[in-house]
């Protein structure tokens, strides 16, 4: 006996919310509800976040000299501000002229960095092109950030926009399998039922 649509429904939007409710649901769950392309769409979403976490892991020694300037340049700021705020006005100034031109500098090497090897832009947060960059003065608030970086700064872009969580990959799984069975004709719908019916009565 087939499993009808709407039931197939009903259950697909349980899990589903079961989900974002943070409870565990098991890959067998999961494979008796989707189609076979949707269960191996998942397990394709599943390895390539296994991958980007293996990348994520390995930073790239531009991506790190690149964080030491950064690093040492905001320090140089930081010190900037505190100076100004103690009424040390020459003294600050000078300090945050230093910090401009080492965030200059820093700007430079990642710009010739990404020249040499585009792929990198992937571990920043923005583009270099970016006209919050080009044409201001430099500062914390616009340099680009490493997409590792814990920095409120920080924007979801590059790399970080791709990683997900499994809870993710899952609600993301049985959201197009939803979105399919309410979008897809009923021949098409008859066919998967068919497929998903026989493995749910093993």
């Amino acid at each position: 006996m087939f499993l009808k649509t709407s039931t197939r429904i009903k259950k697909l939007e349980a899990v589903l919310d079961r989900l974002k409710g943070q409870e565990i649901v098991q890959n067998r769950q999961l494979q008796a509800l989707l189609s076979d392309d949707g269960y191996a769409r998942y397990l394709d979403d599943c390895r390539m976040q296994k991958d980007v976490r293996e990348t994520l892991q390995d930073k790239p020694a531009e991506v790190k000299e690149y964080e030491k300037r950064l690093k040492k340049a905001m320090f140089a700021h930081s010190k900037g501000d505190a100076a100004s705020g103690r009424g040390q006005s020459q003294a600050g100034q000078k300090l945050l002229h230093n910090a401009q031109h080492q965030f200059e500098r820093a700007l430079e090497y990642l710009s010739e960095a990404i020249a040499q090897d585009p792929g990198l832009w992937m571990w920043f947060d923005r583009d270099l092109n970016s006209e919050n960059i080009t044409g201001t003065r430099l500062s914390p608030t616009n340099m680009p950030q490493v997409v590792t970086s814990r920095s409120y700064r920080n924007r979801d872009t590059g790399y970080k926009s791709i990683k997900r969580s499994i809870r993710e990959i899952k609600i993301i799984a049985v959201e197009n399998e939803l979105d399919l069975l309410m979008d897809d004709g009923p021949a098409a719908v008859f066919k998967d039922e068919a497929t998903v019916a026989a493995r749910t009565n093993r």
